[in-house]
């Protein structure tokens, strides 16, 4: 049987088994009695050494039948430590590791032997002798006590199978049946629906309710074959718990609400949507030159079909933050640890969603932020308890939307940054003058220059000078924008503003001599008129002030070299903003809002600054669509250079 056309499925399915895994033994590194947790990792283990095997990677599906085991020894009461957790987080990451090279390789071709040898030692040491956990509702107390009362017992009855049992499921199916003719079955550990589907290991119990004795009991056993060991026990009531909710609620499985799509398709459904919001603005603007009613009236109903259309297509694009943000609180724990600091970590708004092309663009900036939090952030326990803190260090995660952007937002309760240290780095690299007079704010962006760290000494984790600028880098290339706010002793909060999609976009038309340029709304405030002798030159640049605030004003036909603007006694000027940041564009036309489709540009265009993407006008015609702040970055004048 061909399975590569499965391969895909299998890859995002492992990928996403994988994850589920580390987040789960997080969350039992907290609460290490949670056997909620315990069974649904050891499920997740057990459906990943079926898909490995199906798919024919053999080392994948030995190596975590392994880990199947030792999952399977915690759920029956091995103790929860340090040692097995940490374990497991490195079984974990060679996990990872082996699918990757089983997806490109057909096998898996690093050494497991280290991490195998740990486990089956862990597993040998003598584990002690607990009773399964039966959840039992109060039906099931009430139905135990009835049958005590008639003269039957509650048997607690494990069945251990032979390793080399052949069909688990149907071995499991012969005891459930030779039971039943002895008395009422209750209960199964694990439930009957995961004894059918084989998921578990070699063992399980069974709470019955007979009037037989126990050597009776272990008599039935006799005629079954591939049975290693039974025990037969009375049930302690005091032992068993009560259901959670979670176990009590009955769901239906996720993948009956989702089906899944190669991303491929998506890009071509979204592309051929773009064409046709092209062809639907070809088709609005002869519409305008239309006198006939019926056919205006059927233009106007296509570009309300068109508009679903669109809107529901780039929904199709959008995808939950959480796929970013569930690699976190792993990465955040080993950083801790090799930092010799306590950190919690805090996510809300994971459910947010923006475009997909985002999501695989954002995790190597939040990772350089995230480093820095840990690494200069946050204080050691022992300065946070000389400061009257908690030792605990908190780092705090959260995105949400505002109006057609996902804002992000990363802080942390350490030490805060020291505006006045910046000043001096500043100076010592010859940043700026020392004679320079800058707002706070000024200074805090400095730290977004290329090498610029205020670290005392570097270590593995950050603190090379490259973190802040690669940051900003990235999240300019998505068209958003990153700021700093900080107070010394409090802590640092970084602000990450990204529009909700790459693909397409509203954007004002204007001409700027002969050209047309784009620009995206979301970058816009407002649009003024300002005389031309309103225009001031401070220290050679050109300014205006609006409400008391001077802003620096750009000649968009001279900044993209396309000639001098026309001779008007009134500017037409585009108030734009960047994060806190405003600088007037000046345009000689404004044309008109209309939606646009980003195409992407070639290599040397596309490393052009102010330059975001082109797009397709309605008459044919070729626009470029603006990066607002890479215009503004390149206009700026160097910070020395602002002495006064």
């Amino acid at each position: 049987m061909d399975l590569s056309e499965y391969k895909d499925v299998f890859a995002a399915e492992a990928r996403e088994y994988i994850q589920t895994l580390n987040d789960d033994l997080l969350d039992l590194e907290q609460h290490p009695h949670d056997m909620e947790v315990l069974d649904r990792m050891f499920r997740g283990a057990h459906s990943l050494k079926g898909m490995a095997g199906t798919m024919g990677y053999e080392e994948l599906q030995q190596f975590t039948h392994e880990m199947e085991n030792v999952l399977n020894a915690l759920r029956q009461g091995r103790p929860v430590d340090v040692e097995i957790i940490n374990q497991l987080f490195t079984a974990f990451d060679l996990l990872e590791i082996l699918l990757e090279e089983s997806l490109e390789h057909g096998e898996a071709k690093t050494d497991t032997t280290e991490v195998l040898e740990n486990l089956r030692s862990w597993l040998s040491q003598e584990a002690p002798s607990v009773q399964p956990d039966f959840a039992l509702g109060e039906l099931d107390k009430e139905e135990i006590r009835q049958a005590s009362q008639q003269g039957e017992q509650a048997w607690n009855i494990r069945v251990l199978l032979r390793s080399n049992v052949l069909m688990k499921s149907a071995r499991a199916y012969t005891v459930i049946q030779a039971l039943s003719r002895v008395g009422t079955i209750v209960q199964t550990s694990p439930p009957m629906a995961d004894l059918e589907e084989e998921r578990f290991d070699n063992e399980f119990s069974v709470l019955l309710l007979s009037k037989a004795a126990a050597e009776d009991i272990k008599d039935i056993f006799d005629k079954i074959p591939e049975i290693d060991h039974v025990t037969v026990a009375e049930l302690d009531m005091e032992a068993a718990k009560s259901p959670t909710q979670s176990q009590a609620a009955t769901t239906k499985r996720r993948s009956e609400h989702f089906v899944r799509v190669e991303t491929d398709r998506l890009d071509k459904l979204l592309n051929l949507v773009g064409e046709l919001v092209i062809s639907r603005t070809q088709v609005l603007e002869l519409g305008a030159m239309l006198d006939d009613n019926t056919a205006r009236g059927a233009i106007v109903q296509l570009d309300r079909v068109t508009t679903e259309l669109q809107y529901a297509a780039m929904s199709l694009r959008m995808v939950p933050i959480r796929q970013v943000f569930d690699r976190f609180p792993r990465m955040v724990r080993d950083l801790a640890q090799a930092g010799g600091k306590q950190v919690q970590l805090r996510i809300t708004g994971q459910e947010t969603e923006l475009d997909r092309s985002l999501v695989n663009e954002l995790g190597e900036p939040l990772v350089h932020l995230l480093r820095n939090a840990v690494d200069h952030g946050l204080e050691s326990p022992e300065e946070r308890l000389a400061a009257g803190k908690s030792e605990v260090g908190t780092i705090s995660i959260a995105a949400r939307h505002e109006g057609s952007h996902v804002v992000i937002e990363i802080s942390d309760d350490g030490r805060g940054m020291d505006v006045e240290k910046i000043r001096q780095k500043a100076m010592e690299k010859g940043l700026i003058a020392p004679e320079a007079s800058l707002s706070p704010r000024e200074l805090l962006d400095l730290v977004f220059q290329p090498g610029f760290s205020t670290a005392d000494n570097i270590t593995d984790i950050s603190g090379r000078g490259v973190g802040m600028d690669a940051v900003r880098s990235a999240i300019q290339l998505l068209n958003g924008s990153v700021e700093l706010a900080t107070e010394l002793g409090k802590g640092t909060t970084v602000t990450i503003k990204l529009p909700l999609t790459l693909a397409i976009i509203k954007a004002l038309m204007v001409r700027a001599r002969n050209e047309i340029y784009a620009i995206p709304i979301q970058s816009i405030q407002e649009n003024i008129l300002v005389p031309r002798e309103k225009v001031k030159t401070i220290q050679g640049e050109k300014v205006i002030t609006l409400r008391n605030q001077v802003l620096p004003l750009l000649d968009l036909a001279a900044q993209l070299d396309a000639g001098a603007l026309e001779d008007k006694n009134m500017l037409s000027v585009i108030v734009a903003n960047v994060g806190q940041e405003m600088v007037g564009l000046v345009v000689d036309e404004l044309l008109g809002q209309q939606e646009v489709v980003i195409k992407t540009l070639d290599s040397n265009l596309a490393s052009s600054p102010g330059i975001a993407g082109a797009t397709i006008l309605g008459n044919g015609q070729v626009a470029l669509i603006l990066d607002v702040a890479g215009l503004l970055q390149q206009e700026k004048t160097p910070y020395r250079a602002k002495a006064q």
